[in-house]
C-alpha cells in the first residue's frame, strides 16, 4: 500500500491514534484520498519523492488536523519553508509573535498538540522536527500561497540581524544558519530580495569571524551579484556594502590586488 513504508505507517499510526480508529476504518478513508489525488497526480512522475501513497496519508493526517485546529495550515506553511532536522522553539515563537500575535500560550499549545498528535512534526527538548519528505510535501500543498515564504524570509532576517563581532552571538547565529542557507535555494520575489542580500553578506560575515574564507568570499560573491542585478547603478547602497565585504574577506586571504579591485 505504501512506497516509502516507516513513514507513511507512522503517519497511519498517529492518526489511528489520535483519531481513535482502527485500520479498517482508516483503509476505505486511504482508498478515498489515493483515487482524488491519483486523479490529480499527472504531474507526479515515477521516481518522484513525492510519492502518491506518502502524499495520500500526509492529506489524510492534515486535513484531520485542520479539523481539528485550523491554524495547522499556517503553522505548517512556516515551518515547511526552514531545515528541517532542528528548528529550534525560538524561531517559530518569532513568527508566532509577528503574525499571529492574539494566540496565548494556551493556543499555541493546542496547535502544537494536534501537529505532534497527527506525527505531522516531531520534538525534542527545545527544537522541533519535520520530516524532510513531508515538508516537500506540505510545500507542495500549502505553497500556492506565497505568504508562507516572505513570512520565512521576514522572520530569518529580522533573527539575523545581530553583531557578528560579538561571539557571544555565535550560538545564536548557528541555530539560524541551516535555515538561512537553506533559504538561498528558493526562489523569492523581487520584494524580499533585499532581504535576501543583507542575509547573505550576514552569512558571509559570520564566516569570516570562523575564519572560513571560502564560504566568507561565496556569500558576499553571491550578495554582489544579486545586488548588482536587481538595482544595475554601482552607486547602490547595498552594492557598496556587498564590495566592501568581499574586499574584506579577499584582504583576510592575502588577495591585496584583489580586495583593492573591489575598492
Amino acid at each position: 500500500m505504501c512506497g516509502y513504508l516507516p513513514l507513511a505507517l507512522a503517519q497511519i499510526k498517529a492518526y489511528t491514534r489520535a483519531t481513535r480508529s482502527s485500520l479498517a476504518d482508516y483503509i476505505p478513508l486511504y482508498k478515498e484520498f489515493r483515487t482524488k489525488l491519483f486523479a490529480e497526480a499527472e504531474a507526479l512522475q515515477p521516481g518522484d519523492p513525492l510519492h502518491l501513497s506518502t502524499v495520500t496519508t500526509w492529506n489524510i493526517s492534515f486535513t484531520e488536523a485542520k479539523g481539528k485546529q485550523a491554524l495547522v495550515h499556517d503553522f505548517l506553511g512556516f515551518l515547511s519553508h526552514l531545515s528541517p532536522h532542528i528548528i529550534d522553539a525560538s524561531i517559530l515563537q518569532t513568527w508566532i509573535q509577528k503574525y499571529h500575535p492574539e494566540l496565548d500560550r494556551v493556543a499555541i499549545n493546542r496547535v502544537v498538540t494536534v501537529l505532534l498528535d497527527y506525527a505531522l512534526v516531531d520534538k525534542e527538548g527545545n527544537a522541533y522536527k519535520m520530516h524532510p519528505l513531508l515538508q516537500e510535501v506540505a510545500r507542495e500543498n500549502l505553497t500556492k500561497d506565497p505568504k508562507y515564504l516572505k513570512e520565512t524570509v521576514a522572520i530569518l532576517h529580522q533573527l539575523s540581524d545581530l553583531k557578528l563581532e560579538d561571539p557571544k552571538t555565535w550560538p545564536q547565529f548557528e541555530l539560524l544558519q541551516p535555515h538561512l542557507e537553506l533559504l538561498l535555494e528558493m526562489k523569492v520575489s523581487s520584494e524580499e530580495e533585499p532581504q535576501l542580500i543583507e542575509i547573505l553578506n550576514r552569512l558571509g560575515k559570520y564566516f569570516r569571524t570562523k575564519a572560513n574564507f571560502t564560504q566568507a568570499k561565496a556569500m558576499h560573491t553571491k550578495a554582489l551579484q544579486m545586488a548588482r542585478k536587481k538595482y544595475g547603478t554601482e552607486e547602490h547602497a547595498d552594492i557598496a556594502t556587498s564590495l566592501n565585504n568581499l574586499a574584506n574577506v579577499l584582504e583576510a586571504q592575502g588577495d591585496l590586488a584583489g580586495a583593492k579591485e573591489m575598492s
